[in-house]
């Protein structure tokens, strides 16, 4: 069997593309705003992560365009090596400063930053906890990393004490908000549940992902 003989048979797409029903791959035909326009026809759009609109602001396009013009299109090069620049810091400083905190780490997007957090701080001896409906990026970052993930039923406070209770060093990861079912997690509530079942240890950490805003690191 040839190692490329099951994309060469998928036919699944294409069945549903001539059905009309395909969703990806929409092509819009000029800037993505609140309205955008796709085969000739103006259509709102409700898909987009651009939830401030910042995209089309006036200030920040012509501080996109003073930004090309003094450092060109790209950075050439990782920003751990010769890609950071000046803004990269000046940006990480103010955003320390807005957040209350000692310093930022700016990711390129939501999926980044999971990767990136996640591999980093879960050490191969670590237990790393997460909720079945996560994120898939924030799982995706849970299996890069060494350590190992365990999994409880979404937003199940009576499930994650069951993994809890065995448990001395862990890592819980849970969507503030979540991704697919818009559901508010009450992270009071697990808190309490690992504080419940490691009294006298104080390892733990609560990670929240914040539909891609930010990340809100909870020791307790």
């Amino acid at each position: 069997m040839d190692l490329f003989d099951k994309a060469y048979n998928f036919h699944e797409a294409e069945k549903v593309i001539e059905l009309g029903l395909y969703p990806y791959f929409r092509v819009n035909e000029g800037a993505v705003d609140t309205t955008v326009i796709m085969n000739g026809r103006k259509t709102v759009m409700i898909g987009s992560n651009n939830y401030l609109g910042l995209t089309s602001h006036p200030e920040v396009k012509e501080a996109a365009i003073k930004a090309v013009e003094k450092y060109g299109t790209g950075c050439t090069g990782s920003r751990f090596l010769n890609g950071t620049i000046d803004l990269h810091v000046e940006l990480e400083e103010r955003l320390a400063r807005f957040m209350k905190k000692e310093a930022s780490l700016v990711f390129t997007t939501g999926f980044t930053t999971n990767l990136g957090v996640i591999s980093t701080i879960v050490g191969k001896n670590d237990i790393v906890i997460s909720d079945r409906t996560n994120h898939a990026s924030i799982l995706d970052g849970c299996r890069m990393a060494l350590g190992k993930l365990l999994k409880f039923r979404h937003n199940d406070m009576e499930d994650l004490e069951r993994i809890l209770i065995n448990i001395q060093v862990i890592i819980i990861f849970s969507e503030l908000i979540g991704d697919f079912s818009g559901i508010i997690q009450s992270h009071v509530e697990f808190v309490g549940q690992a504080e419940a079942g490691h009294p006298d240890v104080f390892a733990e950490l609560l990670v929240v992902p914040v539909n891609h805003i930010n990340f809100l690191l909870t020791f307790f």
